[in-house]
């Protein structure tokens, strides 16, 4: 049984073509449509990091885990902000999302959400690692941004 809330993107060039795979647990979604052929050497792959309901609530637990092999330009986005919502009165739970992404040698990422909105008193986490495994040609386009919701 899936942990809730797991996601896994993994894209790789395999005998010049893209293999690209992706899982997802309720309450996270990932979908994967078809990026288009090869571009200067590089095979473009895209991943949309979704949420059922229209954003995360107090005690949902995100956590992705995602690999851009060699070859690879994977562009991972979000279909509109991630709405963190306030939680129930008389709780504390946090709301967390982590991102854990490695970038092989010859690979580019480009994490480019929409904002997190927060609203009144929510609370939430958020940690995102991403590794270049080669300092000169593992590549990373980060975008981390933030608006307020409700206040």
């Amino acid at each position: 049984m899936p942990i809730p809330g797991a996601g896994n993107v993994d894209c790789r060039v395999v005998a010049g073509q893209l293999r690209q795979s992706v899982s997802s647990a309720y309450p996270l979604k990932i979908l994967a449509p078809h990026a288009g052929p090869p571009l200067d050497d590089r095979h473009p792959a895209v991943s949309y990091l979704m949420s059922y309901g229209g954003g995360i609530v107090h005690g949902d637990r995100i956590h992705v885990n995602a690999r851009v092999g060699s070859k690879c330009a994977l562009v991972l986005l979000t279909q509109g902000s991630t709405k963190v919502f306030r939680p129930k009165p008389d709780t504390s739970e946090q709301t967390f999302q982590t991102i854990i992404i490695d970038v092989e040698p010859d690979a580019l990422l480009c994490l480019l959400p929409d904002p997190v909105t927060c609203f009144k008193d929510a609370m939430y986490n958020q940690r995102q690692s991403v590794t270049l495994h080669s300092p000169t040609t593992s590549s990373l386009v980060l975008l981390d941004w933030m608006t307020s919701g409700r206040m």
